[in-house]
């Protein structure tokens, strides 16, 4: 069965639509996490057929710790979402002690241009893409034979509404800037001398042309705009880009979930040549509204409608948040509303952080980028993308994919030479051509332009780790959850840290709260894994893996730590036997790291660092662990490992030769 070219899937009174990534009902949407869209993607492509779980398991979590009650979840979310708990119809059949089929009559709608996103030839990595050292948590990503899901823009949104939308988000930003600026008086915040905290929400459409990521750009054009300030924390949009759409939640909760003081949200409506802009500004502590407005504009000249809409902003509200010395800055990065169009809906694949969302927002940048040449956003997050390398391949080589990269950032750079994002994305691009000193002071000038990054403050937050700063980098990391406390990745992150600093009790909090944010997060179960094998409750972990290896018997990186427990449990041949089948296997370096822990809890710290060795000339281990691994301690007295970790401070471009 063919997938080529595959645009939508419809089934009963439901379309799964591959290019805007989304589920719709009756044409409602019908919310699905990824990894749920990603299962009945892979159950309809492979309809007819009864697909194993281990089948299922492994095209969607390869090389994950993954409980087979994980699957089970998906799959129960799944017919909720499809309404079938208790209907007449099954869609996604069980069999018994077997797994599942989609038995569905199933119609496919083919893209008749026959065009793929081009991601170059076929030919792994820092801060954001971790090199393949634990099972399923520093390397954050999917290797599902699932096709892209969106590699060309969606057709609906016409050119005479996309230059509505243009204009209306760039009206939008300049009024909201204008509210915060200019906030009324008696407001805690900047004005008074303290730090204020911010979430702005996306953009409710009362009438027109419903595109959620219309109202995800507005917020994010504010949103980058607002980061700007030194003394306001923004909340960016990776935070707020999960209330997209409808939202049942309460107002007031959805900030206390964002440890914010004030929430931003506003609603737009244009009817009869006008344009209505309402928006609001509420206190969340208090739980109240604090500050309303309305705007009506003819709707003439789009572009000089946004200066009409800030001046009338200037006029109505007192100042509040004022008491800088520096300016507001605001930056107009295009006037060509398509271009905007193409880059918020790449923005916002490119916040998924996955596989699929950086290899679906490509299309979009380089669509901005074609529309408007001038415009440096697009091409600065099309350099992050390229800078993610490891989660292109194999569609895209690693030196194809840093050499375009860097080439994007310079572009971006050239245009805007105070570009925070494309300094950050050149930064991560330098880290992965070894340059690490040169990146290190690149993360710096990024974030004296734009502070309030949760992002750039992550990356630095790793580097600071790999030139021996843990300290630092738990502060960064802690800084950087501030900024978005919601994040599964940065909460992950921090437990990673506080697992190395031994830290046990507040590692095993965050990995708490990731698993509040997210159930299904396996990487949270993992480092709880990690936490308890810290603690020395082997017998629990090795309960853990072996139920694993029941799911899953495949998953060598898991077999191979089992291997480590069973040493430090005494079960010494069967942890020697468990190497040895590693070593026969066609794994090689990809699971030396592995190795070494377990020759390590043996006690065989000869094939210890042999192994070790192997690790760091292959796909290597990132710094930062080889310093602060709680199961590499045995070894940090010998010579042969000072050597090996002077090596690659020297090679990665953190150290000198001298």
């Amino acid at each position: 069965m063919s997938n080529n070219n595959v645009q939508c899937y419809e089934f009963g009174n439901f379309q799964l639509d591959l290019v805007n990534y989304r589920l719709v009902e009756n044409g409602e949407p019908v919310p699905l996490t990824q990894k749920s869209f990603e299962l009945l993607h892979h159950l309809i492509a492979n309809r007819g057929r009864v697909l194993r779980k281990d089948e299922l398991l492994d095209a969607l979590w390869e090389g994950n710790f993954v409980e087979e009650a994980n699957l089970t979840q998906h799959i129960y979310m799944l017919r909720k979402a499809l309404k079938l708990k208790g209907g007449d119809t099954e869609l996604i059949e069980t069999i018994p002690k077997t797994g599942y089929r989609f038995v569905a009559d199933v119609r496919t709608i083919h893209d008749s241009s026959n065009r793929e996103a081009d991601f170059g030839d076929a030919d792994r990595g820092p801060a954001d893409q971790h090199r393949n050292v634990e099972p399923g948590i520093d390397n954050v990503r999917s290797d599902s034979p699932i096709p892209t899901y969106a590699n060309r823009l969606p057709k609906k949104f016409g050119r005479r509404n996309a230059i509505a939308a243009g204009s209306l988000i760039s009206v939008c930003a300049l009024l909201i800037l204008g509210v915060v600026y200019f906030a009324p008086p008696g407001l805690t915040g900047p004005g008074n001398g303290d730090a204020g905290s911010i979430a702005v929400l996306p953009f409710r459409q009362i009438s027109g042309v419903q595109d959620e990521k219309l109202g995800l750009g507005i917020a994010d054009v504010i949103i980058a705009k607002l980061a700007n300030l030194e003394n306001l924390a923004v909340r960016p949009t990776t935070s707020i880009i999960r209330y997209s759409g409808d939202r049942s939640e309460d107002l007031f909760d959805i900030g206390q979930k964002l440890n914010v003081e004030y929430l931003l949200e506003g609603s737009i409506q244009r009817e009869n040549g006008t344009v209505r802009v309402t928006t609001q500004l509420y206190s969340v502590a208090e739980r109240k509204q604090v500050w309303t407005e309305t705007f009506d504009e003819e709707y003439t000249d789009v572009f000089s409608l946004q200066d009409a809409i800030s001046e009338r902003v200037a006029q109505k509200v007192a100042i509040g948040f004022a008491g800088k010395s520096r300016d507001l800055p605001i930056k107009q990065y295009t006037r060509n509303a398509d271009a905007y169009q193409a880059y918020s809906t790449g923005l916002s694949y490119w916040s998924q952080h996955s596989k699929v969302g950086f290899e679906s927002a490509i299309p979009h940048f380089q669509r901005a980028i074609d529309r408007d040449p001038h415009f440096a956003l697009p091409y600065a997050y099309l350099a992050d993308t390229y800078g993610h390398y490891t989660f292109l391949e194999p569609a895209i080589a690693r030196e194809k994919a840093l050499r375009l990269g860097e080439e994007m950032a310079n572009k971006a750079l050239k245009l805007d030479p105070e570009c925070a994002e494309a300094m950050s994305a050149k930064a991560l691009i330098y880290a992965s051509r070894k340059r690490g000193a040169e990146a290190f002071e690149l993360m710096k000038t990024s974030l004296s332009i734009k502070p309030n990054d949760a992002h750039a403050r992550h990356r630095i937050a790793w580097m600071y780790a790999n030139r021996g700063d843990l300290e630092t980098a738990l502060k960064e990391m802690k800084r950087a959850l501030e900024l978005d406390p919601q994040s599964v990745y940065l909460n992950l992150y921090i437990a990673h840290f506080l697992y190395l600093a031994k830290k046990p009790s507040e590692a095993i909090e965050y990995c708490e709260k990731t698993l509040k944010i997210d159930p299904g997060a396996s990487s949270a179960k993992w480092r709880k894994l990690q936490i308890l094998e810290f603690e020395g409750k082997y017998q629990e972990v090795e309960e853990k893996f072996e139920n694993a290896l029941k799911n899953n018997p495949n998953n060598w990186p898991v077999k191979v730590s089992l291997g480590r427990i069973l040493a430090k449990l005494s079960k010494r041949e069967q942890a020697r036997e468990i190497l040895r089948e590693s070593k026969r296997s066609d794994k090689g370096a990809e699971l030396a790291f592995f190795e070494a822990l377990a020759h390590i809890a043996l006690d065989e710290k000869d094939s210890a660092l042999e192994r070790l060795e192997a690790a760091v000339r292959g796909p290597g281990v990132d710094l930062f662990i080889l310093r602060y691994e709680p199961n590499l301690d045995p070894l940090r007295s010998d010579p042969r490992f000072s050597a090996l970790l002077r090596d690659l401070e020297v090679s990665e471009g953190w150290k000198s030769e001298g």
